[in-house]
């Protein structure tokens, strides 16, 4: 599960990753952009299965997928693995 946030031009993404409803601590997180198949940031899950992103420059509005990797997470292959999808107005519509 994720959500995003903008205060002012600051774009902040966070989520929680679990799996059998357990934290998936130490997976590597990575905010590509679907279309373009650009990748705007990494990240890691923490401990407690939280992962997070801060964008202080524009981050292009559209469909972006969040993928997850390592620590048991299948790898994202076209529609399979494990990954969600979020829709963004991004902080470029701001300025």
């Amino acid at each position: 599960m994720h959500s995003y946030t903008i205060l002012g031009n600051i774009l902040f993404i966070q989520g929680l990753k679990l799996s059998n409803e357990k934290p998936v601590v130490a997976a590597y997180v990575q905010l590509v952009n679907e279309a373009t198949n650009i990748a705007y940031g990494s990240t890691t899950t923490n401990e407690d299965g939280y992962w997070s992103f801060t964008f202080d420059t524009p981050l292009p509005s559209g469909r972006y997928i969040i993928k997850f990797i390592g620590s048991g997470m299948k790898q994202y292959v076209e529609t399979q693995g494990d990954w969600e999808r979020i829709d963004i107005m991004g902080n470029d519509l701001l300025s």
